[in-house]
Order: structure tokens, then sequence, then C-alpha cells
């Protein structure tokens, strides 16, 4: 069957705007808004789609297409995600820390340190229905002077409900995207530099047992997964070498939705049934007959 599963027939990869430096962390509101960064320009923007509610402009719906700058600084933004009360949860990478955008503006701190010590960069997040929030956190590429890696592990995260922070995975060279199965009974995990998907199993207090390999992605062109998020059906979809890779529950690998720049990360929008795509210099979005898996 391949792609022909999710994709809408005669459906096409369009590029909705440009202009930006890196692209990344696409997430929809319920609003019908979609927040992406640019970690490069160090800056959070909000793309609106025709006819969208939009409570925080404080208008009804949008007449045509637009984008507004919705935070900057960003911290260095990358993966972000909402609560189910609507906030937005936020990697600052640049920053080292995860944060919550309340409904007001103000900007609460979720996690910064780990045993006493600063986190690495944290990368993507998922919010889970219990209300707690799993991060990665791969190790530090670059630092200003006179700032280190304070992690010996590059780790998955889970901020639970009390507001505590515990490592759930330590075993992980350089961890990224990561999201639920639709009964959140599996959590996956990219390893960026394996090229592979991990899955684990959430266990009932929320921490993860039994990693595996779920899924490589083999390239001529190198071993990168980015952000991955799934369908109702148990789809996997993941941001790879050359596109967007879709992988059935078992980890049949689908095929490949080609993209013209190399995507970092993606997220569902329009009701949760286009996969907006965000790559480099450019925010895409392809319309699919899957319906995304919700997380809030």
């Amino acid at each position: 069957m391949g792609l022909s599963a999710v994709v809408e027939g005669g459906a096409v990869v369009e590029k909705m705007i440009d202009g930006f430096k890196s692209a990344d962390g696409p997430a929809s509101s319920r609003l019908g808004f979609l927040l992406f960064t640019d970690a490069g320009n160090n800056r959070i923007w909000k793309y609106i789609p025709k006819g969208t509610n939009d409570v925080f402009e404080g208008g009804t719906s949008a007449s045509e297409p637009g984008i507004v700058l919705w935070r900057e600084p960003s911290g260095g933004a990358t993966g972000l995600t909402l609560d189910r009360q609507g906030r937005v949860l936020v990697c600052e990478t640049g920053a080292r820390r995860v944060t919550r955008t309340e409904k007001d503006g103000t900007i609460t701190v979720l996690a910064d340190h780990f045993d006493g010590k600063r986190l690495n960069h944290p990368d993507d997040l998922v919010h889970s229905i219990d209300g707690s929030t799993y991060f990665t956190d791969p190790p530090v590429s670059a630092l200003p002077a006179g700032e280190r890696s304070d992690q010996k592990h590059a780790a998955v995260y889970q901020i639970m409900r009390d507001g505590k922070l515990r490592a759930v995975a330590t075993d992980f060279e350089q961890p990224a995207g990561l999201a639920f199965s639709p009964n959140q009974r599996i959590l996956y995990v990219g390893e960026s530099a394996l090229g592979q998907i991990r899955a684990f199993d959430v266990e009932g207090d929320g921490a993860l047992a039994n990693s595996r390999i779920f899924a490589t992605l083999k390239s001529e062109t190198g071993a990168t997964v980015g952000g991955i998020k799934t369908d109702v059906a148990g789809n996997v979809f993941c941001a790879g070498p050359g596109g967007v890779w879709v992988f059935d529950k078992t980890g049949v690998h689908l095929g490949t939705i080609e993209v013209p720049e190399t995507p970092a990360n993606i997220g569902w929008g329009d009701n949760f049934k286009s996969l907006y795509i965000t790559a480099r210099t450019s925010l895409y979005r392809i319309r699919l007959k899957s319906t995304g898996t919700r997380t809030y």
C-alpha cells in the first residue's frame, strides 16, 4: 500500500512561507494557529491559516493566512508543544531549560537543572495525558565562553505532575524527537546519531521500559533523525534524510514524503489533518488522509 495509506491522492508538499534561518518545532493550537521556532534567529513565530480563530491576537477569524512574531528572544527555542490547558511548552535550547508560557504571557521555568547541574540542550518534548511532560536533552554542541556541559549523559527526562524531574533513559548518544503511540503506551524517541527510532513501553508510573529499535532510517546522505509524530492508526512519521519517513506501527517503511529542504521537525495542523514540516528556511504543509494523534 505504501504512502497511499496516509497521503491523499494528488496531495503535494506546499511551501507556506520562507525566509527563516533554522525553522523547527511546529505545534498547533486547538484554535487552529501554528507556532514554530527559528532558533538561528532566536524567535518563535505564529502562522495563522485562513479562517483560524485567534484569541491570542484578540480577533475572531483570519480572512487570509498570515504570520506574526510570537516571541523574541526565545531562548534559542527548538521544540514546542502545548498542554491540555492550551499553554505553550518550550525547549529553550540556548537557555538550557524547559519553560511554559502561561495564558497571560508570563513564563514559568519547568526544568533547568538535574541533580544540581544544568541541563545540556533541551531539544524536543511531548505532553502526556497524565499531565507530565517528556523531553530530550542531547549533548551540548557548542557553548559560549565560560560555560560547560554539566550532565554526563544525553538523556530523556520526565517532568512529573508534581514538578519533580527524573531521568527515564540515559543511554542515548543524540536523542532528538519523541512522540507517543495513540494509546500512549509506547514512547518513540529518535536516536539521531545512529539514524534510529527507539520504542519504549510506558509503565503505570510513567517510567520507560523494554527499550528496542523500532526503525532505522537508512540513507546515503547520513544518519539523522528529527521530529516524530504518530497518527491515530499508529503510523509513525519522522523528519529525516530527504523528507518525512513514514512507518506503519510494526516499523515497516511505507515510504518517504519528499521535501525540497531537509526537514528538522513536523507537527499536525488543520484539525490534525495536515502535516506541517519545518525545513531549514521554510514552513511546508501536506494534507493527509490519516488523522494525527492528539496529545492535548
